[in-house]
C-alpha cells in the first residue's frame, strides 16, 4: 500500500467518524423542547395520557387545530407500545426518515 493510500483512508476514517459524532450529537440533542418536535411530543403525549387532541401547555386545554395529526397519532402508537418518552419518539422518527431515504 503506498503512503498516499494510506492517507486517503486516514482522511475517510476522520471523515466517517466527523458525520458519525454529528449524526450522534443531533439524535440526542434538546430538540425536543421547543418548536415543532415539543409540539407533536406534546400532543402525543396528550393523547397516551387520555386528554385528547388538546394543546395541554395553554390554559383550559383547548383543542389543537393548527398542527396536523399525522405526526402526533404516530407518536402516540409509540407511545403506546413503548411508554411516554422522547428517546422511543427520536427513534421513530429516525426510522422513519430512514425509511423515506431509503425510498
Amino acid at each position: 500500500m503506498s503512503a498516499n493510500a494510506s492517507s486517503n483512508d486516514r482522511w475517510l476514517d476522520g471523515a466517517v467518524g466527523l458525520v458519525a459524532l454529528l449524526a450522534v450529537a443531533g439524535f440526542f440533542s434538546m430538540t425536543w423542547l421547543t418548536g415543532d418536535d415539543a409540539r407533536y411530543f406534546g400532543l402525543a403525549k396528550s393523547l397516551a395520557q387520555g386528554d385528547g387532541y388538546v394543546t395541554a401547555y395553554l390554559p383550559g386545554h383547548p383543542p389543537e387545530t393548527i398542527t396536523p395529526p399525522g405526526h402526533p397519532f404516530c407518536l402516540w402508537v409509540v407511545m403506546k407500545l413503548f411508554g411516554v418518552g422522547v428517546l422511543p419518539g427520536k427513534l421513530f422518527s429516525a426510522a422513519m426518515y430512514l425509511a423515506a431515504v431509503a425510498c
